[in-house]
């Protein structure tokens, strides 16, 4: 019977597996199989074996509840030809263990501990694993901190730490955000067929007039399927020199988050988007030029049903990328149902009619600054991608310091 096997050089604690089968053909091939985890001494032990029935799909997670083992071999039942597209092993070295502090306290910077030890603050964690919809929230408890740079936490619904599964890297740590605000702006439940239709705060054609939002909370804010109707919105108001979005927090939005349309020179940094619906941070046209989105967060960006039929919300991506000439440092994608990160370049009315944009093709335009971007724990097809409009980047062109890991499918996917 056809087997896989690899040597993983020492013997790690193997938490899950994913098996990716091949995908342009002969997916059958891959069925009722065993899985075999072998120790690390001279014999080759068996430690355990798992037994996969029926057939693989396209991908299966396989929880392989922490065995300690340096080789894992697949092995199929029958005779048919085993076939495998690629198989990811989660995990971190046996001879390592995970850290011992509780549950109920939360190491952060000293600075964030001073300002977040507020009782009933409450805390986001993001994904640290491959799972876009694996992050958390907690309170800040009714007790003392701990110590210097600790919060006490509510009980914390699972560890997460920078060992959990990324062999204690400090560059794999969860992002800590505090989600509360004390302004609050906040649309109006109601139920029915206007369950989705929360509140919307829009600049609307205002050029060369600064405007300012900083350090608020939004909440149930946007409206499922109208179009224009976006948490914070910029619409058509062309240079608008020294306009800040900064500091905010949108939660729970109904559709989208920030949105820039038509506008140019905004400065969007340091938001945090959470728990949201289709594109989180977006150029809505592509005729946007030198904005700037400097460290902003966004994590668990969901699907939503498309506006109009040329719109790809029902694919979302944290960050939603029409035109390269504008500007990205220092910004996390931690969990995206479709891409982290998505040049999606392309330039549609209404600005494509403005004098400004005439002639102009987004794919060909030079890029103004992409540095110190992370895409992590994102859904389908990459952490950062520019597939399927591509982008044929002028020479010289150059991301820099990107940090991208832990995505469910490719890491980076370009297409020209």
């Amino acid at each position: 019977n056809q087997w896989w096997e690899v040597d993983l050089q020492e013997s790690y604690t193997i938490s899950n597996m994913n098996i990716v089968n091949r995908l342009d053909c002969c997916g059958g091939r891959l069925h009722d199989y065993d899985i075999y985890f072998y120790g690390d001494d001279v014999n080759k032990t068996l430690v355990d074996e798992i037994y996969v029935a029926g057939h693989n799909g396209d991908r299966k997670a396989i929880s392989a509840n922490y065995v300690s083992a340096r080789y894992v071999r697949i092995q199929l039942r029958d005779e048919d030809c085993l076939q495998l597209g690629e198989v990811k092993i989660q995990g971190y070295p046996a001879s390592g263990s995970f850290p011992t502090e509780s549950l109920d306290t939360l190491t952060v910077g000293e600075d964030a501990a001073r300002c977040w030890s507020t009782k009933g603050s409450r805390i986001l964690m993001t994904s640290d694993t491959f799972d876009w919809k694996d992050s958390h929230t907690a309170h800040v408890a009714d007790v003392p901190s701990p110590g210097p740079g600790k919060l006490a936490m509510l009980p914390l619904p699972k560890k997460k730490t920078a060992a959990d599964q990324t062999f204690g890297y400090p560059d794999f740590a969860v992002e800590v955000a505090l989600l509360d605000r004390s302004v609050v702006i906040r649309g109006e439940k109601e139920s029915g067929e206007h369950k989705m239709i929360g509140g919307h705060v829009i600049v609307l054609h205002t050029p060369h007039v600064g405007q300012h939002l900083e350090g608020a909370l939004l909440t149930n804010m946007g409206q499922q399927a109208r179009l224009g109707r976006y948490p914070l919105h910029f619409h058509m108001s062309d240079c608008v020199h020294g306009s800040t979005l900064a500091k905010n927090v949108i939660w729970e939005s109904n559709q989208r988050c920030v949105v820039i349309h038509g506008s140019h020179n905004v400065t969007v940094s340091e938001n945090v988007a959470y728990d949201t619906k289709g594109h989180c941070f977006m150029l809505e046209d592509g005729g946007e030029w030198d904005n700037k989105f400097l460290y902003n967060l966004g994590a668990k960006t969901a699907t939503n049903i498309k506006i109009r039929d040329q719109e790809t919300d029902d694919f979302p991506s944290t960050f939603w990328i029409t035109n390269p000439s504008n500007h990205w440092v220092g910004n996390v994608a931690a969990g995206s149902a479709g891409p982290g990160i998505w040049f999606e370049l392309k330039l549609r009315a209404p600005s494509s009619g403005l004098d400004i944009n005439r002639g102009i093709n987004p794919k060909f335009l030079p890029l103004g600054t992409f540095d110190n971007n992370t895409a992590h724990s994102n859904g389908f097809r990459a952490g950062i991608t520019t597939y399927r409009s591509g982008y044929r980047a002028p020479p010289g062109t150059t991301w820099n310091n990107i940090k991208v890991y832990k995505n469910e499918h490719s890491g980076i996917f370009q297409h020209g």
